[in-house]
């Protein structure tokens, strides 16, 4: 089979959407719940409406009904296995861990009209018809939780599923010398986000997904499940684009693939902004033809990187192999995109006499963070800007009195806001500063 047949073949698999509904379905799977970002996700709805002891009468009960979960695995020996292997994870910080039957059993019990809700009406003064509800189950990208195939070292991305799956066919063709360039090219996008888990792991020689594999799912809030799915989407692009590339030029260019698909991959991942800057050369999109190097080797080390789960293997929760791995690049963009989400809502909540009064919402809306550098010691320097025109006249050192007062420094209330939010997502020492 010609490399450019065996591109194609592996083009068509990644884009198939169905992928995504074996893993789903898998029978049998194990679910961590962190109590405090359970009730976080419920207070970002509920705000004042929820106290604590509502929270924590909500928490005792949705933890009851998900220990019974593990009686609808109807199957003692697969039971077996899920208990096996949660010996073999350790819950990362105040989190819990379940056994489920179905991914959807719970997606759907998780809804505000569902189960869940029921809980927060009976356990709080939260009534039906609450439009809050509307939001508990993540339908949206910024409210309520979602189910994430993987994170933090757990698990594997339903997208990083379909890779592995296509580099499992590849390991079944007999033709080992055309799937080379195919093979470097999924190298590459496995090096890229560091997945950690190999495709035997998954799936048979025939390319089903194995009986005993077990998906680890963790309970996300769902504004940062939709900010990981970005990553994760803008590499998968990146590799299409790599092997549509291919497919096309047969691989006789100017850049190495490794640099190719990475400069994508930043590109897809950086701040849409003309003054965005992210360190690293970015590509929009493959443009150009490209050559081997004289030893026929494509560099594989990426520009960016993006820490991936471990998948737990077949056999009664054996544990994949470990490597070092940095998630500076990844961490920092995921970083802007989540303090950008929450900015404006913050620096409308901290204006007030005697410094900036909201009224018409224009300049709160105006502040955005537009890139990160790293300082010498190794923390990020969050560059952000905000509408100079009017509101500069109030900065001390551009305005003038009775304008420009400590109090009313638009910088001032920036640096607090942005800090308010980066204590929420657990961010350590950084710096800012006006563009």
């Amino acid at each position: 089979m010609s490399a450019k047949t065996l591109a194609k073949k592996v083009l068509a698999d990644i884009k198939k959407a169905g992928d995504r509904t074996s893993l789903v379905q898998q029978t049998g799977q194990i679910l961590f719940v962190s109590p405090a970002r359970f009730k976080e996700a419920l207070t970002d709805i509920f705000g004042p409406k929820l106290d604590d002891v509502s929270l924590a009468k909500i928490w005792i009960e949705w933890d009851s009904y998900l220990k019974t979960q593990e009686f609808n695995v109807a199957s003692k020996a697969r039971l077996q296995e899920l208990r096996s292997a949660m010996l073999n994870l350790k819950p990362q910080g105040d989190e819990v861990g379940y056994i489920i039957n179905k991914y959807d059993t719970i997606k759907r019990a998780k809804g505000g009209n569902e189960k869940l809700g029921d809980i927060i009406k009976a356990s709080s003064f939260i009534k039906k018809g609450d439009k809050g509800l509307d939001l508990v189950g993540g339908e949206g990208k910024f409210f309520g939780s979602q189910l994430g195939h993987e994170e933090n070292s757990r698990g594997v991305a339903t997208s990083a599923g379909k890779v592995l799956k296509a580099q499992n066919f590849l390991s079944r063709t007999s033709s080992k010398g055309d799937q080379t360039k195919v093979n470097e090219l999924i190298d590459t996008y496995l090096n890229t986000l560091e997945v950690e888990i190999t495709h035997e792991q998954m799936y048979t020689k025939n390319g089903g997904l194995k009986k005993k594999y077990i998906p680890i799912l963790t309970w996300q809030k769902a504004i940062d499940n939709q900010t990981q799915k970005d990553a994760e989407d803008a590499a998968l692009k990146s590799l299409e684009d790599g092997i549509a590339h291919e497919i096309e030029n047969n691989l006789t260019g100017s850049t190495p693939l490794g640099d190719l698909v990475s400069q994508v991959v930043l590109s897809n991942l950086a701040p849409k902004s003309k003054n965005a800057k992210t360190t690293g050369k970015k590509k929009a999109a493959f443009n150009e033809r490209n050559t081997k190097d004289a030893k026929g080797k494509t560099k594989k080390k990426s520009k960016i990187k993006v820490a991936r789960d471990k998948g737990l293997p077949a056999a009664l929760g054996a544990l994949v192999r470990k490597k070092k791995s940095s998630r500076q690049g990844f961490n920092q963009i995921a970083n802007i995109a989540m303090i950008n989400k929450k900015l404006p809502q913050t620096v409308r909540k901290n204006m007030g006499p005697p410094g900036f009064q909201n009224q018409t919402g224009r300049f709160a809306n105006s502040v955005k963070i537009q890139d990160v550098n790293m300082t010498k010691q190794g923390h990020p320097s969050f560059g952000y800007t905000y509408a100079k025109n009017p509101y500069q006249v109030f900065e001390v050192g551009e305005g003038s009195a009775p304008w420009a007062t400590a109090q009313r420094d638009p910088r001032k209330l920036i640096d607090k806001s942005i800090r308010e939010v980066a204590a929420q997502l657990a961010i350590g020492r950084f710096y800012t500063r006006r563009l």
